[in-house]
């Protein structure tokens, strides 16, 4: 199982460019998460610098967000750290992502039985007494020869923001990657650009170009990859509901790629993908916060618990085909 999935996140390593970048989008933050990911024009608290550069700036007090993950009953992890200092109508923020996946076994050096495509000696067929491992080939199992390696990916935000008016804000990220499987190892940099239009109190509009500039990834086997830019749109409204005493949220967010991913996303046309992320959430009394959110169309959900300028979240977040992972956030504000 660990090696299906270090395979699944780790294909843009072994293939071309289109997934070369998929660890940056498991998001960050337990609100989030609950949210469905739907968070690029709602960001208010550290995790700005990864969803919209342009939040940053909309963040009152300083404040430190903490975040762990596992998913696939333990099998990955992920960790987050961020920060954002504001002052007057700018600030400057900071976030730093960590996913590994422990043990994942190498068998490139186990022994094969060289007979060719067909898998039966002396056939003569194509592959048969080549020195090179064809498919169809039997391999020789050997624990003694299989090499376990871990997996780790860092990715690092520096960002600063901008807020002309109440309405407008702006904002940008220069983004730090180091990726390392084993022996291997790359690095590899790039730029976000964010904005957030709200035209009254209730409705917010974001927008995140992400990998703006395309982000170039060197691999010390002398490999590059590229991940190509997201574009990422977001509205969100937010009303005060006085029977029920609290405020309901609702919050839409649009991913469009342009890498042709096709059957992997909810919409394509030509190279071009499209997914959605959808967002609820009633906040009791600016303290109590219960979520439901759909991530790709996966079923999302979380709760939030909020005390003076401290704060607790919790997400699950449910996976078709594997067993459903959680995040656990915690954040301080002073």
């Amino acid at each position: 199982m660990a090696a299906c999935i270090a395979c699944s996140l780790l294909f843009g390593q072994v293939s071309a460019d289109k997934y070369a970048g998929e660890f940056l989008t498991l998001g960050m933050g337990g609100r989030a998460a609950g949210l469905g990911g739907a968070y690029c024009s709602i960001v208010d608290d550290a995790s700005a610098p990864y969803w919209n550069p342009a939040a940053v700036s909309l963040v009152d007090q300083k404040e430190i967000l903490l975040m762990h993950a596992e998913s696939f009953g333990g099998i990955v992890a992920y960790d987050c750290v961020g920060f954002v200092f504001p002052h007057s109508k700018s600030a400057f923020g900071a976030n730093l992502l960590r996913l590994s996946v422990r043990n994942i076994p190498l068998t490139e050096n186990l022994e094969f039985w060289d007979w060719g495509r067909d898998g039966v000696p002396d056939t003569d067929d194509e592959g048969e007494g080549n020195g090179v491992y064809d498919q169809g080939e039997w391999t020789v199992y050997d624990e003694r020869r299989i090499v376990r390696v871990t997996n780790s990916d860092l990715a690092l935000f520096l960002t600063y923001g901008w807020s002309f008016s109440n309405r407008i804000s702006v904002g940008a990220n220069l983004k730090i990657i180091r990726r390392e499987i084993g022996e291997y190892s790359a690095y590899g940099s790039g730029a976000d650009f964010g904005i957030i239009y709200r035209p009254i109190p209730a409705l917010s509009i974001g927008v995140n170009v992400q990998d703006a500039t395309s982000t170039f990834i060197s691999w010390s086997t002398g490999t590059w990859e590229k991940i190509t830019p997201t574009l990422k749109l977001g509205i969100s409204t937010s009303h005060w509901i006085r029977p029920l005493r609290g405020t309901f949220l609702v919050s839409i967010d649009q991913d469009i790629r342009f890498e042709g991913r096709r059957k992997t996303s909810q919409f394509s046309v030509g190279k071009v993908s499209d997914d959605f992320r959808l967002g609820f959430e009633y906040l009791y009394s600016n303290t109590l916060g219960v979520r439901l959110g759909s991530d790709y169309g996966d079923l999302t959900a979380g709760l939030g618990f909020k005390y003076r300028n401290y704060s607790i979240d919790y997400a699950f977040l449910s996976h078709p085909d594997l067993r459903g992972s959680y995040r656990l956030s915690a954040s301080a504000s002073f």
